[in-house]
C-alpha cells in the first residue's frame, strides 16, 4: 500500500533520542509528516494513549482503510517510511 505523508503522523518529544532518530531520517529523506510533541500539547499525549494504548514515543500514527494502525520502535519507524 502507498501511504502519502497526510497519512501519517509522528508523535514525539524533543528530548526522546529515539524520536530525534526518527526526525533526523525524516528530514534526510525529506519527508514533510505531522509531528505531533506530547510533552507540548497534552491532547496528544492524551490521543496517543487513548487511541495507540500506551504513552510511549516515537509512535507513527498511519492512516489505514478501516482506522489507524500505531507503530512504536524508533528502528521499525524508519523500516515503514523508507518503504513509503
Amino acid at each position: 500500500m502507498t501511504y502519502s505523508n497526510k497519512d501519517l503522523a509522528l508523535y514525539h518529544f524533543g528530548a526522546c533520542p529515539y524520536c530525534r532518530k526518527v526526525r533526523d531520517k525524516l528530514a534526510e529523506l525529506k519527508l514533510h509528516i505531522e509531528l505531533r510533541d506530547i510533552k507540548k500539547h497534552s491532547h496528544f499525549r492524551q490521543e496517543l494513549l487513548s487511541k495507540g494504548g500506551k504513552a510511549t514515543v516515537p509512535c507513527l500514527r498511519i492512516k489505514q482503510d478501516k482506522g489507524y494502525q500505531w507503530l512504536y520502535e524508533s528502528n521499525d519507524i524508519i523500516k515503514f517510511i523508507r518503504a513509503c
